[in-house]
């Protein structure tokens, strides 16, 4: 089923949650993954170019009230990513503040927090496109999300949205009402990780570091066939631990492997009673 809009009651909204809740109220039956090209075409965008850009992931052209404009997405990166890259160029067109003519970085497209004025579009352009993708309101009302968390819902989570194991797997931490967090790693060095909103415990996972010494990931073979790895580990092993009631606690350390020596590593803080 296509997505049809009513661009009259869209321009009604002004920020990332606003739209994109009023996209899928106007189209509860979508069907996933989203048909972002088809969105695009709906709101103005005449063409979207897939050009060997330099420095940049990612490009809005449009005219100076946005009713009409072109994206440009770097042909460089992986098609997952690519279509994360044209939602956050879909969030620059559709949120009425933000500027319509937009390059994106690398950099860009990894913001979260805001700084200043210009971080805070790239963090709402992303927080739009992480919200197009995988709309949690859809999520919920189809159950798509299984009552216990764990890593393999989050690889098939993957391919049912079409985007990113990294993307999904960002959502899926703060989508799960479990307290959880990710950790990417690349030949068990931390590349960055991520804790959920909720979670009362700080994450120790510092870019470049080792990955802990007693942790799963430390003794798993990266090379094994077997790309699912699941087992129980000390709460303090990933996560800075104060108080006394909580020494002894452990955590659910589930691991998935991937190739050329990634690991996407997905921690669940099981029991918060007496903390």
């Amino acid at each position: 089923m296509q997505i049809n809009l009513n661009l009259l009651e869209l321009a009604d909204y002004e920020t990332a949650q606003d739209i994109t809740e009023e996209i899928f109220n106007q189209n509860p039956n979508v069907k996933f993954p989203i048909n972002l090209e088809h969105i695009a075409s709906q709101v103005g965008i005449s063409d979207i170019q897939y050009l060997p850009l330099e420095g940049i992931e990612g490009a809005l052209i449009a005219n100076d009230v946005k009713s009409e404009g072109i994206i440009a997405i770097s042909e460089n990166i992986i098609p997952t990513k690519r279509r994360f890259t044209l939602a956050h160029e879909l969030g620059h067109f559709l949120i009425p503040r933000h500027g319509h003519r937009m390059q994106c970085t690398v950099k860009d497209m990894a913001k979260r927090d805001a700084h200043n004025e210009y971080v805070d579009m790239e963090a709402e352009a992303n927080l739009f496109a992480s919200l197009l993708l995988m709309p949690p309101k859809l999520i919920n009302e189809r159950q798509l999300i299984s009552a216990s968390s764990n890593i393999q819902n989050i690889v098939d989570l993957k391919s049912t949205f079409d985007v990113s194991l990294q993307a999904c797997a960002n959502n899926y931490i703060n989508l799960h009402q479990d307290h959880l967090a990710v950790v990417y790693t690349y030949n068990r060095t931390i590349l960055y990780g991520l804790n959920c909103d909720s979670n009362p415990f700080w994450l120790v996972a510092n870019k470049s570091s080792s990955v802990p010494a007693d942790s799963q990931l430390a003794k798993i073979n990266l090379n094994s066939s077997e790309k699912f790895h699941s087992n129980e580990v000390r709460l303090s092993t990933w996560f800075s631990v104060k108080q006394e009631s909580c020494i002894g606690k452990t955590i659910l350390e589930e691991t998935f492997v991937q190739e050329n020596g990634y690991a996407t590593t997905l921690l669940k803080v099981m029991d918060l009673k007496n903390t």
